[in-house]
């Protein structure tokens, strides 16, 4: 009687352990920081990929030493999309620190050239270039405001037209106000980083609905605090660094996600002046949305599979707040510009550490 008694007992915490475990997967998911997903230990798989990325940075710093050292043009030539990897690789791996907090962020965009021939570049031509890389990046970074603290983020390079035998190259220069590596209360990812009494003016002249002195649009802060809070990796383990490499920009005008009740992820709205104003639960609300659709529904999305690397890391968002006149009236709307990158750890001893451009 006392074993049929207790075998009772038994069924019913099973039951009871199988419902809460089936509540439980029914919860919306949890979008973990990227950051936090880490492991200690580097696979064989891994190893063999950074060994042929490093291998690949340093055969083309090779070659513009060589290039860079004859007397006539070099007969060496590179095709153009390899120029552009290449540079952002080399130069990344070289003198930034994405890794690193940061609290403030300033970009600034340089545009640069190349002489082509057929589609590839001399390596003579990609040597100067170069050089007139460091030296306009050092420039911009000196002059980017920030006096204590600062970094070199991230340059982000994009391959423009050729026109007339030469090919534009745009570099987003990323810079920044460093702090030590602490994001704050972890609850953050799942409640927002604004309080009940925070709220904000859309718009370009709006701002902060108690702090006249705080400019600028919603879309500004809800960008702060995801990059701030996802923009950001540990350190490798001891021995290692992180590179990062095959960088891609993907442009968002914000419809093209829609949620289960039929409202967009992205703040996107036409002559809705209730959203106009935005309360804190609504700044979180976006805040969460702009999240998922960054580390989850972009990474994801088949029709991005050909821009993004194959292990989409999240580095930085631009969003800005826009407004246009469309068929239906005022269109309102924050723009995407979603940066990633593929990362990788390697052997310190392979690349050596970045340095900083002011100290060069």
């Amino acid at each position: 009687m006392k074993h049929s008694y207790y075998k009772s007992i038994l069924k019913v915490l099973f039951c009871i352990i199988v419902l809460a475990m089936a509540l439980y997967a029914c919860r919306k998911k949890y979008i973990e920081p990227i950051q936090s997903i880490l492991s200690d230990n580097i696979g064989s798989t891994e190893q063999i990929d950074a060994s042929s990325i490093v291998g690949k940075i340093k055969n083309f710093k090779n070659r513009m030493s060589i290039a860079d050292g004859l007397a006539s043009k070099s007969e060496d030539f590179i095709s153009i999309d390899s120029v552009v990897w290449n540079i952002e690789a080399l130069f990344n791996a070289s003198y930034t620190f994405p890794d690193l907090l940061y609290d403030k962020i300033v970009t600034q965009e340089l545009v640069f050239s190349v002489p082509v021939n057929n589609n590839v570049v001399s390596m003579s031509d990609v040597a100067l270039l170069y050089d007139q890389i460091i030296n306009d990046v050092r420039t911009a970074y000196s002059n980017d405001g920030i006096v204590q603290n600062k970094s070199l983020k991230n340059v982000f390079f994009e391959k423009g037209e050729v026109e007339n035998n030469r090919l534009e190259i745009i570099a987003l220069v990323s810079s920044g106000r460093s702090i030590p590596e602490d994001p704050g209360n972890l609850n953050v990812y799942y409640v927002g980083p604004f309080g009940e009494d925070d709220c904000w003016y859309f718009g370009e002249y709006g701002g902060s609905c108690d702090d006249p002195s705080e400019w600028g649009d919603a879309a500004e802060w809800i960008e702060y605090w995801i990059n701030y809070y996802y923009g950001w990796s540990p350190a490798a383990v001891d021995g290692y660094r992180n590179i990062y490499f095959s960088q891609s920009m993907i442009h968002l005008l914000g419809n093209e996600y829609v949620k289960y009740n039929g409202e967009y992820y992205i703040y996107y709205w036409i002559n809705n002046l209730q959203y106009l104003y935005l309360s804190g639960s609504l700044l979180n609300y976006y805040f969460q949305n702009e999240v998922d659709v960054i580390m989850e529904l972009v990474p994801n999305d088949p029709k991005y599979s050909g821009q993004l690397p194959q292990n989409p890391k999240f580095m930085e968002v631009d969003i800005q707040g826009n407004s246009s006149i469309v068929s239906g009236g005022t269109l309102r709307r924050h723009e995407n510009f979603i940066l990633y990158g593929e990362k990788i750890a390697i052997p310190v001893l392979d690349l050596g550490l970045p340095v900083d451009l002011l100290q060069k």
